[in-house]
């Protein structure tokens, strides 16, 4: 971002760490006295020029015949109810009237655009045809440009997301490098290296290929090219809204500090919903745009903090429910000059009892039993725990003694049982083996070992070794 350096994202959820993340902060905050606010006349020019480029760079690439027919295979199931909405354009949920007029408009453009495909399809064809009359293949092309550029703006109106052309369009540059390659290929064919039916293969390849995106190699290299072209120009005029604003994120971010997250990550946080605020931003649009960005902002650390500000992680619901009595009971304390109940704060929020004490519980930082409890002894918390459990031969450090009575019981067996058993069950310390891999380790076969096991229980299946081990199981139980 003009030279700007982000800093490193920290996954700690709490504290602050020494040296390399204040190194980090500082250089941060030197940097942005070189990028100053924009003016609202410059503020102005920027989004211009990014509703501009935007435009540009989005019919760019639906100029492609490739780009727009997996848009229409998309649009295709959101009509017929197999593809949500908001997730193939860009609209949000909670606008209902926007997406009642798309909803609506969808089918007739749908239906349109196929139709103009189908006329698309012919006028390739008779482009594409070498036989064909010069004058025919150039009027086919000039239909064709003239009808590319009327779907490209159908589809502009709809506003499918950027993301998805953009992954269209990358699919098209891999189209585009292969058909480069047995051009390539074709042209240095002609000596004795190739046969001709190899030829013929590549000359078929590139025929799918050009059927694939509907584009001779050389147009398709250049349309390559103009997305590319176009797309740097969309980045740079992004670059210089989001450079203009970097100070009202670090300004918004510091209104956040101590609740989980150290600054460092609250502004890298508020970098993001900046980035997300200018692609999405529109122009004209109503109003100013820290105001528009302002939202996406504290709303991209607000969902920072939830999901990473707490060792424990609670639902969204669970966090605006609790906020909402951190409010209530911060109003009723500044009124009454006095902690307020729980009914009070109950009656304040309109949440049920049980749930507010649910939520309390919650909101509670958890604490590790490996701390300090604050008194004289200064002892950890597990150790004044108390240990319900009953005396047993394994928690009492009786394990040796439950070894030497398996031992026992399997000194009974020959030496090929007491293998088999160790290594079938994991009595050696180590993960059960199948009969093939204990097969390998004796030199048997399978059907050899699997004779040697069923041998060996029936005989630790005696009434004396049964008790023995009985004994030791109930003793394990009981622990």
């Amino acid at each position: 971002m003009h030279g700007l350096t982000f800093m490193p994202v920290y996954s700690q959820a709490t504290g602050t760490e020494d040296g390399p993340i204040d190194y980090a902060l500082e250089s941060y905050l030197a940097q942005l006295k070189w990028f100053p606010r924009l003016s609202p006349e410059g503020e102005e020019s920027a989004i211009k020029r990014i509703h501009r480029s935007r435009r540009q760079f989005r019919h760019a690439m639906l100029m492609s015949g490739f780009v727009v027919r997996r848009s229409i295979d998309l649009l295709r199931k959101v009509r017929n109810g197999r593809a949500h909405l908001h997730r193939v354009l860009d609209v949000a949920v909670a606008d209902r009237l926007e997406m009642e007029r798309l909803s609506s408009r969808l089918p007739e453009i749908v239906d349109t655009i196929e139709t103009l495909l189908e006329l698309d399809r012919e006028d390739y064809q008779t482009a594409a045809n070498r036989k064909a009359r010069s004058e025919n293949r150039r009027a086919a092309w000039h239909d064709l440009v003239l009808r590319r550029r009327r779907i490209a703006q159908l589809l502009n109106d709809l506003r499918l997301r950027t993301g998805l052309l953009v992954r269209w369009t990358e699919e098209l540059g891999t189209v585009s490098q292969r058909a480069d390659d047995i051009e390539s290929q074709l042209r240095t064919a002609s000596g004795p290296g190739l046969t001709r039916g190899h030829r013929r293969r590549l000359r078929k390849s590139l025929t799918r290929l050009m059927a694939v995106a509907r584009e001779t190699p050389g147009t398709l290299r250049r349309r390559i090219e103009r997305v590319r072209c176009r797309r740097r120009e969309y980045e740079a005029a992004k670059r210089v809204l989001i450079s203009g604003n970097l100070r009202l994120v670090v300004a918004l971010a510091k209104r956040y500090q101590r609740r989980g997250l150290c600054l460092a990550d609250l502004i890298q946080e508020g970098n993001l919903g900046l980035i997300r605020a200018v692609e999405k931003v529109r122009y004209p649009g109503g109003c100013k745009f820290s105001t528009y960005a302002g939202w996406w902002i504290r709303y991209a650390i607000t969902r920072a903090l939830n999901e990473y500000g707490q060792i424990i992680r609670f639902p969204a619901v669970a966090h605006r429910t609790m906020a909402r009595i951190r409010t209530a009971n911060e109003k009723l304390r500044r009124s009454n000059q006095v902690e307020p109940s729980h009914d009070e704060t109950a009656q304040a929020t309109g949440v049920p009892l049980h749930t507010l004490f649910w939520l309390t519980e919650l909101s509670r930082p958890p604490v590790s039993i490996d701390d300090r409890r604050k008194d004289r002894r200064g002892a950890a918390y597990r150790e004044c725990l108390e240990d319900g459990r009953r005396n047993g031969c394994l928690e009492n450090g009786s394990a040796e003694e439950v070894r030497q009575i398996v031992a026992e019981v399997l000194s009974r067996l020959d030496w090929c049982e007491q293998e088999t058993i160790k290594m079938r069950f994991g009595l050696a310390g180590e993960c059960p083996r199948t009969l093939r891999e204990v097969g390998e380790v004796l030199s048997l076969t399978s059907q050899r070992i699997h004779q040697i096991e069923k041998s060996a229980i029936r005989k630790l299946q005696r009434p004396a070794l049964r008790n023995r081990l009985a004994e030791c199981l109930e003793e394990v139980e009981c622990a």
